[in-house]
């Protein structure tokens, strides 16, 4: 009976370890079949509605879709200048977190240029309408084989009711094909078809407080009982 006791002790730490543990989830774009006509907009392909309140949905600010086959394909305007610029000419998405608040892990993308569009490629996010936390590339005109992916290090959350913005800028003066002083607003940049998977965030979801509590609750009674039936 001790050993049971011991048994069902150890079981109620690791249930309510698990618990705590949030689960890994994605919400992801498929791009294949997609691009012709251009999609004025592009809903995920893959998500959970338990989790997140919207559908995420890609969309474009200052920009005009371009047909183009297996692709969400973007031109006029790209900023080919020297100054980034936060406010216009990017693709963006929204996910709002709902019930529990959301840990976001890592962002993996697949994104080709045109030889003429700019180089830099920015990607950032802003949580509840923060500042943006960005990251920056230098791309050519190769076409991805593979997501590239971008680890957020510092465990950012949503809270439940609360929205993040990603955001997609490219920008600069030097051409994806090398060129200084050659890029165009008119260069396409594309969210690019290579997997089931094209544009993929990583997140987890912290479990409420009071689904752990009931857990931990639960497997407490069930200790309770095996020690009643010890005595």
């Amino acid at each position: 009976m001790k050993s049971l006791v011991r048994v069902v002790s150890c079981l109620i730490v690791g249930v309510v370890f698990l618990a705590t543990q949030s689960s890994a989830l994605i919400i992801s774009w498929d791009v294949a079949g997609h691009g012709t006509p251009a999609d004025p907009t592009l809903a995920a392909s893959t998500y959970n509605q338990g989790d997140i309140a919207n559908v995420p949905t890609l969309a474009r600010v200052g920009l005009a879709g371009t047909a183009t086959a297996n692709a969400f394909n973007s031109n006029n305007s790209w900023n080919n200048t020297a100054t980034f610029i936060e406010g216009n000419h990017y693709v963006d998405f929204f996910v709002t977190a709902d019930g529990s608040p959301i840990v976001l892990q890592s962002l993996g993308y697949a994104v080709q240029l045109s030889a003429s569009a700019p180089n830099q490629l920015t990607w950032g996010f802003s949580i509840n309408g923060g500042a943006f936390t960005t990251t920056t590339v230098t791309m050519t005109s190769a076409s991805p084989s593979s997501l590239t992916t971008w680890t957020f290090g510092d465990t950012p959350t949503v809270a439940s009711g609360q929205s993040v913005e990603f955001r997609m800028w490219v920008w600069g003066t030097t051409s994806a094909s090398g060129v200084a002083g050659n890029a165009t607003s008119n260069g396409t940049g594309r969210i690019a078809n290579v997997s089931d998977g094209d544009l993929v965030l990583n997140y987890s979801v912290i479990p409420e407080p009071s689904t752990i509590t009931l857990i931990g609750l639960g497997l407490v009674g069930l200790l309770g009982f095996v020690r009643r039936r010890q005595a």
